[in-house]
């Protein structure tokens, strides 16, 4: 092998080498209280729609979750409770977030614009959130999507919930900002921050969710939803 073939070699093993360090150094801990390892008494689906993934929370436990954060943060439990009960007759929300323009022009992977999909990872732009009411079970409303269900303890579920409820951009009366109807189903796009860009994206924001609640789930692997699935099946 050539003296400039083994320098390559040698610099693409270290970058492995950095990558996989890092990788491994932005996994979560597990948080028993939050996550408990026989399972507690609330459940999220989480889905993985092939480009981003998604979470699905019974209405029920949303409204439980703004009891709980009502005396410590009740402009949280506000939000939650105007979440919840956009759709009075759901049982259940699925949610997602991400770039405002791309999230909303992609309802599938095969309709991907690269132009949008460049802007969005190189760019702060701005966000949006997507809520569909459906009906549970979660398997049976997205049979066909992917999914694992986890069980979490309800305050690790009130934190999680918290984490949702700090993403809703609210207007001045305190009221949630609706930007347009849902990909599918009888949802909506909801106003979202932060900003969107490539080191936070739609996969980032369910693994912090996922973290607020106790779960493992790390930085790196959720640069893409695969990603994020594969690490929650391997660590859990």
């Amino acid at each position: 092998m050539a003296a400039a073939g083994r320098r390559w070699l040698r610099r693409g093993a270290a970058l492995l080498v950095l990558v996989a360090a890092a990788a491994w150094g932005s996994l979560a801990p597990r948080d028993p209280a939050g996550f408990p390892a026989a399972g507690g008494p609330v459940a999220v689906r989480v889905l993985d729609h092939g480009w981003h993934a998604g979470l699905v929370m019974a209405t029920a436990d949303l409204r439980a979750a703004a009891v709980r954060l009502a005396r410590a943060r009740p402009d949280l439990a506000d939000r939650l409770r105007r979440l919840a009960g956009a759709w009075p007759r759901a049982q259940a929300l699925e949610i997602g977030w991400g770039d405002a323009a791309f999230y909303r022009a992609t309802p599938a992977l095969g309709d991907l614009q690269p132009g949008l999909a460049l802007r969005a990872a190189l760019w702060p732009t701005p966000s949006v959130l997507q809520a569909v009411p459906v009906r549970l079970p979660a398997e049976a409303a997205f049979p066909r999507t992917p999914g694992i269900t986890l069980r979490l303890s309800e305050a690790g579920f009130a934190r999680l919930a918290a984490r949702l409820a700090e993403t809703l951009a609210t207007g001045p009366d305190g009221g949630l900002r609706p930007l347009g109807p849902s990909l599918y189903g009888q949802g909506a796009f909801l106003a979202a921050v932060p900003s969107y860009h490539g080191l936070r994206t739609c996969n980032h924001w369910v693994s912090g969710l996922l973290r607020a609640g106790g779960v493992p789930s790390s930085w790196a692997f959720s640069a893409t939803s695969a990603g994020l699935m594969a690490e929650l099946r391997w660590r859990l």
